[in-house]
C-alpha cells in the first residue's frame, strides 16, 4: 500500500530540506578524497581548505570530524 504525504508530512519535509553548509562541504571533500584529487597523506589546512571553498572554518570543521569519524582523515595536532 503506498505511503500519502499528508500521513507522514515529517517525512516529506524533510525530503525536501536544503542541505546544510557543512553538508556540502563534507560532500566535496569526499568527493575529492575518493576520486584521488586529494591524495592519500595530503596535509588538509582548515584555512586553507576554508580559502579554497569560500566558506567560513566551521563547515569545514564540522566536515573533517564527520571524515574523521569513518576513518578517511587523521586528525594531528600541531607541533610546534
Amino acid at each position: 500500500m503506498p505511503v500519502r504525504q499528508e500521513e507522514y508530512p515529517l517525512v516529506a519535509a524533510r525530503r525536501d530540506r536544503p542541505t546544510s553548509l557543512a553538508e556540502e562541504v563534507y560532500s566535496r571533500l569526499y568527493d575529492q578524497l575518493m576520486t584521488h584529487a586529494i591524495a592519500p597523506r595530503d596535509r588538509l589546512s582548515v584555512d586553507s581548505l576554508a580559502r579554497t571553498l569560500n566558506v567560513s572554518q566551521t563547515p569545514i570543521r564540522e566536515a573533517l570530524v564527520r571524515l574523521e569519524a569513518q576513518g578517511l582523515v587523521v586528525k594531528i595536532h600541531p607541533v610546534g
